[in-house]
């Protein structure tokens, strides 16, 4: 008896497990667009957070937490890249599935060029120090604008194409 209960809840584990998992894989182009949004909303929403961690950090002059939030953005961006390379085309959705991923291949060099330098500031680092960095930063997040655009153009296009519209 014991053990065809543990069969019986491992089984409605393993079902409810499987509905977690393709509730979570877009079905329909609205869902691929959805999906897309929430990607891009959790990056601005981690990069914000970021920054606020990076000003508190240059504030006083204590550099050591800001590893935490790279991380958990590297992690995040390896995770999505991953997810959407295994994606199957829904309603044609190559060319935003491609414009996602270059935006989030250089998000990722944004994390590795533009941020990660400023883990290795110390207490005694110069205004000079950390001008270079905060200039180097602005310079990629300048050019993250042209993905972002790139991706927004697809995104557009792939409303038109399966006859939905999406918020400006």
């Amino acid at each position: 008896m014991k053990i065809q209960l543990k069969n019986f809840l491992l089984l409605v584990i393993l079902i409810a497990g499987m509905q977690l998992v393709s509730a979570q894989t877009p079905t329909t182009p609205i869902e691929v667009n959805n999906f897309i949004v929430n990607i891009t909303d959790s990056l601005h929403v981690q990069g914000n957070r970021w920054g606020t961690q990076l000003n508190e950090a240059i504030a006083a002059k204590e550099y050591s937490n800001l590893n935490k939030g790279l991380k958990d953005m590297q992690t995040f961006i390896d995770g999505k890249i991953k997810e959407l390379s295994s994606f199957k085309d829904i309603g044609g959705s190559g060319d935003l599935r491609k414009a996602t991923l270059e935006l989030l291949s250089y998000e990722k060099t944004m994390v590795t060029d533009g941020c990660m330098p400023y883990e290795k500031l110390t207490a005694t680092s110069t205004k000079d120090d950390i001008d270079a960095l905060n200039k180097n930063l602005i310079t990629l997040a300048g050019k993250e604008g042209e993905y972002l655009e790139k991706m927004r153009k697809a995104q557009k296009d792939y409303a038109e194409k399966n006859n939905f519209k999406i918020e400006e």
